[in-house]
């Protein structure tokens, strides 16, 4: 999961309280360029996508991403470091044919249904 992220996270050191301004907006975005993810420093990760599918698809495999690197380090085992060749290739394999755009509407859609079916009258299907 963590190698379809492969070269796709800007980060920013810096925390500046509440974004209110264009020139905090335009310093973020210049950061972010043309990657997927920011993660930003005492706040937490802004992502790009072309779609809502995509995006939410991206939230939700980073922090998925996050947890196995937590749990794994955890052990206090050496971890296995994926190559960089390996990573770009798997990214490549994944993207191949609008695979991950595909993948990110069929989960989102998925998910939708699932919420749809929550009972009425719950935060979920008010």
């Amino acid at each position: 999961t963590a190698c379809v992220f492969f070269d796709e996270i800007a980060y920013d050191p810096l925390f500046n309280g509440l974004v209110l301004d264009s020139n905090e907006g335009k310093r973020l975005a210049g950061l972010m360029g043309t990657n997927r993810v920011l993660l930003h420093r005492n706040h937490g990760i802004i992502v790009q996508g072309k779609s809502v599918a995509e995006a939410f698809d991206d939230v939700y495999y980073l922090e998925r991403a996050c947890q196995v690197q937590i749990l794994a380090q955890s052990t206090g085992n050496e971890l296995s470091i994926v190559s960089d060749a390996v990573a770009l290739k798997f990214k490549q394999d994944c993207a191949a044919d609008h695979g991950m755009e595909n993948w990110a509407n069929l989960h989102f859609a998925a998910l939708k249904r699932k919420l749809a079916r929550c009972p009425k009258g719950s935060i979920f299907n008010t």
